[in-house]
């Protein structure tokens, strides 16, 4: 689910509070089925029972798509409630791949969202990790549905509520690689790996795994000119050996280049040892290649 001060695109969040203005709204993100359908008769009931009470109390009012009565487009219509709408209510029930494919948008500019599905509905990998009310289809369930809404909602809204979502978090990922410096880039990606590590060696620890998998590594070393290579033969083994790790040096594949092949070398013994590489007279780059 969804927290937000501010996104991207310079929409803010303001303090919440369900009096002083006039309300705003809601779209939400809902299976419709055909009618008379099982489908249709829930997202209905669930709307009239459910979302459209709690929405009035708070000064929203609920748009579903299939309520959009304006001429145009309807799919632009419905994406620019999903991008441009304060908040948005996603109705889950049945992984219908519209719903799946708006809940994306939704994640992808990182603003107010609330998550609901029926009790059964198994989520995918993807949300399963993210914050989503479970409803039951009775009497009863409507009553706990709607205090459990409205709470949902106002915490989205509140100003210090900042999203985390699956999308969201591998375009920020993304953009971040893209704004490092180039020399850098190892930097990131080891310090993911040493992370992933720390987290393998505590389970391991633990007794949960028989093992932590250390990946083998095949660095390139670029030198200045081939005789700063040649004085630098001798000190590359050394560097490994002091971690006692064994190598293997290959210089026929590039020019003025050795290529270094050494198993079980972990996450953070590989970082150590490529910033010592490039530390050495003569190298001009040093970077991973491909098996």
């Amino acid at each position: 689910m969804e927290k937000n001060n501010s996104n991207d695109q310079g929409h803010q969040s303001e303090p919440f509070s369900k009096e002083e203005r006039e309300p705003e709204t809601c779209f939400i993100i809902t299976p419709i089925g055909a009618p008379d359908s099982d489908i249709n008769k829930k997202t209905n009931g669930l709307l009239s029972a459910v979302i459209e009470p709690v929405l009035r109390g708070l000064k929203f009012k609920a748009v579903p798509a299939h309520h959009i009565a304006s001429p145009g487009s309807i799919p632009k219509q419905i994406l620019r409630h999903l991008v441009e709408d304060k908040l948005v209510i996603a109705n889950l029930t049945g992984l219908n791949p519209n719903v799946m494919y708006e809940l994306a948008v939704r994640h992808a500019v990182k603003l107010p969202l609330v998550m609901m599905a029926e009790y059964g509905t198994d989520l995918p990998f993807d949300v399963k990790d993210q914050r989503t009310i479970f409803y039951d289809d009775s009497y009863v369930g409507v009553e706990k549905c709607k205090v459990q809404l409205e709470t949902a909602i106002q915490t989205v809204l509140a100003p210090e509520y900042v999203a985390e979502n699956p999308i969201y978090d591998a375009i920020q990922a993304n953009s971040i690689i893209k704004n490092i410096a180039p020399e850098s880039n190892e930097d990131y990606l080891f310090t993911k790996l040493e992370q992933m590590e720390a987290v393998l060696m505590s389970v391991a620890n633990m007794g949960s795994a028989p093992s932590v998998v250390i990946n083998k590594v095949e660095l390139r070393v670029d030198f200045v000119d081939p005789q700063s290579l040649a004085n630098s033969k001798s000190i590359i083994p050394e560097i490994f050996e002091e971690h006692n790790i064994l190598v293997k040096i290959d210089e026929s594949l590039y020019v003025g280049s050795v290529v270094i092949f050494a198993d079980q070398v972990p996450y953070a013994i590989r970082k150590r040892i490529v910033r010592e590489l490039k530390k050495m007279e003569g190298v001009v780059n040093v970077k991973f290649i491909r098996s």
